[in-house]
């Protein structure tokens, strides 16, 4: 415990310190019979202790439907404590930082654990009054909403004050005109939590406090990264008009499938005899008893009454147009394996053996060992000429482009031509890649230290033979990738949170950044279809899958320290080719296909294990 803490407050032992903000500082603590508790001791001097006692007190009326539960408050001198139950996890902030934004089902079960909470809290005759990112733990039993009705409870301590200030993002319009604690902020908080989920931040992210203000009074919230089924709902919680947004109740049954036609227990003003409240928390706790069987091979969820859709393989909706049906089906089945190999190809100057099918959506067309590279024709490999080259295919397989330090050449693949150009740049240039849609040659401007920083990137245009230099301000420790579409390339860059993504256009002007993600893997991330990509993971130890959609993350997929093999490209979509760990050992080294939980699915090829070295790079491109 830091020196000038207490150790005690009231019948609370105090441990070490949790976190600490304007509002106060939160313990970790034991109660009188060593029950772990969290005890908040607050930033500010009542003026009505009896007051503050008072509503403390309503704080215990609310049910622990997905809320710590508040067992105790007190004061110590003339600062007031509140006592909670403990929850051991992490806070969505410090996920989403840490480990990247939610996605599917994972994001669906928070945003009704969230309103779960939000209705409990609404129907006790309470408001949240500060419901962000940090004020939701992500527990071993599921997100708990903390810090309910505290802001209430002290409302005229400045402390709180100063922390909404700082914190403008998660505050509706309302709240700027005075309103400190209406219900009804609270689910334009909720909107803007579930948006941050889902994408990292805020739906009214700004880089000031002041433009952040403005959005949230004047312009619409964005919601790209946001996917159904919570998207309908986010958006009508955060209308400007706080009468337009749904009450918590009827958010949460619009989550779990019923209607807004569907009669609903009405929301209280004043707490309620318990047993008033059971409609709709029985129904919340149906649903997120439904929905965690998400996480295995039965998905359920709540619908309603409606025709089964095609794609649903079991219930009939139930009876009656009030009553939300229950329908199951079965999770995808794992993907395919990739199809056995029918052939063997043997490579030139390398113990090296290739075990084919003709309907691989990729191959093996090139290596390097050394300088020495060689390139595919058919079935035979060839050495080049030119010694120490980088070589980029492009993906239809037209054009081969060969870099040697100053000279670039493009070979076009189906006429044989092929031109040289030096291109002019102030710096060197590093790994050539072709675009996904084939039509432009990407190579990185580095500056050629240790590590090598980029400084711009240059466009070839292998028709028109131009060569455009862009210079940018990045001086990452990488190069650049193409963006799935074409339309722009991708980068690493550090933000306050760790490694991340930045996205440029062909003219260089920034696009977007992902601070949440990692590193690239390498110049081609994403997977064929442009639906994810691989970095390395923030946390480190393995690769991170991502999905394009809402940048959520997919898999983790352990490749290097266990595992310790070096990936070398995607197979498909579902798949990645990989070198499986050296043993020395071994007599042969062998490249398999793994899918992305990290299992073996086939042996595509076979090395002898004396020809295994550092300096031996694969190029695999499609077919």
């Amino acid at each position: 415990m830091p020196l000038g803490d207490p150790r005690q407050l009231g019948d609370y032992t105090l441990e070490h310190v949790l976190a600490e903000g304007p509002a106060g500082v939160v313990y970790a603590g034991r109660g009188p019979d060593g029950e772990r508790v969290a005890v908040k001791l607050l930033h500010t001097d009542l003026e009505d202790p009896e007051r503050f006692l008072e509503r403390a007190e309503g704080l215990k009326r609310v049910d622990a439907f997905h809320s710590a539960m508040i067992l105790d408050a007190g004061i110590e001198g003339a600062r007031p404590y509140i006592v909670s139950e403990f929850v051991d996890g992490v806070s969505l902030k410090q996920a989403v930082i840490e480990h990247g934004p939610l996605g599917g089902a994972a994001l669906h079960r928070l945003a009704i654990a969230t309103m779960t909470a939000l209705a409990a809290i609404h129907q006790a005759g309470l408001a949240h009054g500060a419901l962000r990112p940090d004020n939701v733990l992500l527990g071993p039993d599921g997100p708990r909403v903390i810090n309910a009705g505290v802001g209430a409870a002290v409302e005229s301590g400045s402390a709180i004050a100063t922390q909404q200030v700082s914190s403008p993002a998660f505050l509706a319009p309302e709240q700027f005109a005075g309103e400190l604690f209406p219900a009804s902020a609270d689910l334009f908080a909720w909107g803007s939590t579930v948006v941050f989920a889902a994408t990292g931040q805020s739906p009214f992210h700004s880089n000031s406090m002041s433009a952040a203000m403005n959005r949230i009074l004047r312009e619409e919230p964005d919601l790209g990264g946001v996917a159904d089924p919570p998207r309908a709902i986010v958006a009508a919680c955060l209308a400007k008009d706080p009468a337009a947004r749904p009450s918590a109740s009827e958010a949460l049954m619009r989550l779990v499938g019923h209607s807004m036609l569907t009669d609903l227990p009405p929301v209280l003003d004043e707490g309620p005899p318990r047993r008033s409240r059971a409609p709709v928390l029985v129904a919340a706790a149906l649903a997120l008893a439904v929905l965690s069987a998400a996480g295995g091979h039965a998905v359920a969820r709540v619908t309603r009454p409606a025709p089964a859709p095609a794609e649903v393989v079991s219930a009939a909706p139930a009876p009656g147009p009030a009553s939300p049906s229950l329908d199951v089906r079965t999770a995808a089945p794992d993907p395919s394996p990739p199809p056995k190999p029918t052939k063997t190809v043997k490579a030139a100057g390398i113990g090296l053996t290739l075990h084919e099918s003709p309907d691989d959506p990729v191959v093996l067309s090139a290596y390097r060992v050394g300088k020495d590279a060689y390139v595919r024709e058919g079935d035979t490999f060839t050495k080049l000429k030119t010694p120490g080259a980088d070589l980029g295919f492009s993906p239809d397989g037209q054009w081969l482009a060969i870099y040697a330090e100053p000279t670039l050449t493009v070979v076009n693949r189906k006429t044989k031509e092929q031109y040289a150009v030096t291109p002019e740049v102030n710096g060197k240039l590093a790994l050539p890649t072709w675009s996904p849609d084939s039509k432009r040659l990407l190579l990185s401007i580095v500056d050629g230290g240790d590590p090598e920083l980029a400084l711009g990137f240059v466009l070839v245009d292998p028709v028109s033979r131009s060569v455009t230099p862009v210079p940018t301000d990045d001086k990452a420790e990488r190069i650049y990738a193409w963006l799935p579409d074409s339309s722009g390339v991708v980068i690493d860059y550090r933000s306050e949170s760790g490694w991340g993504l930045k996205a440029r256009d062909l003219a260089g002007r920034e696009l977007w950044t992902k601070h949440w993600v990692g590193r690239l893997w390498g110049r081609r991330s994403f997977s064929p279809s442009g639906a994810s990509f691989l970095t390395l993971c923030p946390s480190g130890g393995s690769f991170c899958l991502w999905n394009t959609e809402n940048w959520g993350r997919q898999e983790s997929v352990a490749i290097y320290g266990a595992k310790g093999g070096t990936l070398l490209s995607w197979y498909d979509d579902s798949h990645l080719i990989i070198t499986e760990p050296r043993d020395k050992d071994k007599a042969v080294h062998r490249i398999v296909a793994i899918d992305l939980r990290g299992r073996t699915q086939r042996v595509m090829a076979e090395l002898a294990g004396k020809d295994d070295r550092d300096d031996l790079i694969y190029v695999y491109t499609g077919r």
